[in-house]
């Protein structure tokens, strides 16, 4: 009876230790940080993703670091329960632990002036803690993307981000020379293309393809240096882009900015082409053929009162169904044409779209800051020749944001994506 006794008492004793054993305190986050360096200047950047309100001008290339009160458990710790997100879906990024850290390293730089979402979920301490799960919330530095119209019609688009890089990846940079970066229309450092104005040239491979379509148009953004002048105090002319010069197409600002055109191979009904300019003279001359509006800016300044020295938006357009071609600078109509006018007699009147009527590669580059790429030129003048000639009128100044799109851009269009990427 007495040993019934003990062993139940010995029991209850047992039962009331286990019940009294203490849980593992919960695994509690003490810091966030997200530390890279700033695309601007170089800088080291450290930004606190823990603090009261969502942190702002977070670096690019940032690696982001939690560190907790205690070990955490490194089964515990994956993509899965660890992950960095947008409105564009999760960022790819290597996950892993150590000791009272986790570190999250993306695969690629984050996006500019994007919101991001950091959700912790699922996570356990070394003892076997848990956790509550949380989240934070960021906005990378610099400026984000625009909504452009015909998005889906985009076939190339260079935003000169500190790299020549094609954004959509379907062109690739064969040659650059003399390249360096200048801050943008909205002052964000290393975020223009800067040409010297003698030798800078990026050439893009494969770009015949930009052309062999019926509506075309061309966007980009400039900031034309006239600081060179000759013995008259005259502005030398600036090639600014080209593809075979006018066997392809070619931007071109005339000498003493006494105008801008820019020169287009289009395809002719029954397999022929020829060559066109889309000129503005900037001072209302109609007396050309098919010219249907010239914008008279002559009483303020001309062509140099538009865009010397400052930056400007230039949108060239072709719709091949009214076979109407376009020029707007700044969101305004500056010229037009109508190939209808022609009259039937004329070659220009059966042109069904543009074609790229060049030398095969290398000599289907697209250069910018020249009428042409340095090899296998199709104009052979000495003028024409990038190399080594720095008085062949390169382009001298700031570009960028230059979209190319297989689709006519109406006035609206233009209107859209001038008000979208203007400062």
């Amino acid at each position: 009876m007495k040993i019934l006794k003990f062993s139940t008492l010995f029991l209850a004793i047992a039962v009331l230790m286990v019940s009294c054993k203490k849980d593992p305190d919960a695994l509690k986050v003490t810091a966030i940080e997200a530390g890279g360096t700033s695309f601007q200047n170089g800088s080291a950047v450290t930004s606190d993703l823990n603090g009261s309100t969502s942190a702002t001008n977070v670096a690019l290339n940032a690696t982001i670091t939690v560190t907790f009160d205690k070990n955490v458990k490194t089964s515990s710790v994956s993509s899965t329960t660890v992950k960095v997100s947008s409105t564009s879906g999760a960022v790819d990024a290597a996950v892993s632990a150590s000791g009272n850290k986790i570190t999250i390293n993306p695969t690629a730089d984050f996006v500019r002036g994007t919101l991001y979402t950091l959700t912790l979920s699922g996570l356990q301490a070394d003892d076997d803690g848990g956790f509550t799960d949380l989240s934070r919330t960021f906005t990378t530095e610099g400026r984000a993307p625009v909504v452009v119209p015909f998005a889906d019609k985009m076939v190339a688009y260079w935003h000169f981000d500190g790299s020549t890089a094609e954004a959509t990846n379907k062109y690739t940079t064969a040659n650059e020379v003399k390249v360096t970066y200048n801050n943008d229309r909205f002052g964000q450092g290393s975020s223009a293309l800067s040409f010297d104005g003698d030798e800078t040239l990026v050439e893009v491979a494969n770009a015949s393809t930009l052309m062999g379509t019926k509506d075309f148009t061309l966007s980009f953004w400039i900031k034309s240096d006239g600081s060179d002048v000759n013995a008259a105090g005259e502005t030398r002319g600036q090639f600014v882009m080209g593809l075979a010069a006018w066997h392809g197409f070619q931007f071109e600002i005339f000498g003493n900015y006494g105008g801008c055109k820019l020169a287009t191979r289009y395809e002719i009904a029954g397999g022929n082409n020829n060559a066109e300019d889309l000129w503005w003279s900037t001072n209302g001359n109609l007396g050309w053929m098919g010219w249907t509006f010239d914008d008279d800016v002559s009483a303020a300044g001309g062509l140099a009162g538009v865009i010397k020295d400052k930056w400007a938006h230039v949108v060239c357009t072709y719709n091949a169904t009214t076979k109407i071609g376009a020029m707007y600078i700044n969101g305004k109509l500056r010229k037009s044409q109508d190939f209808n006018l022609y009259g039937a007699s004329h070659p220009m009147f059966g042109t069904v779209g543009l074609k790229y009527a060049g030398n095969p590669a290398p000599g289907d580059r697209l250069a910018f800051g020249f009428i042409q790429g340095s090899e296998n030129r199709i104009v052979t003048d000495d003028w024409a020749n990038p190399i080594g000639t720095p008085d062949n009128n390169h382009f001298k100044g700031l570009m960028d944001d230059v979209r190319m799109f297989h689709a006519a851009f109406s006035a609206a269009d233009v209107t859209t994506l001038y008000n979208a990427e203007k400062p």
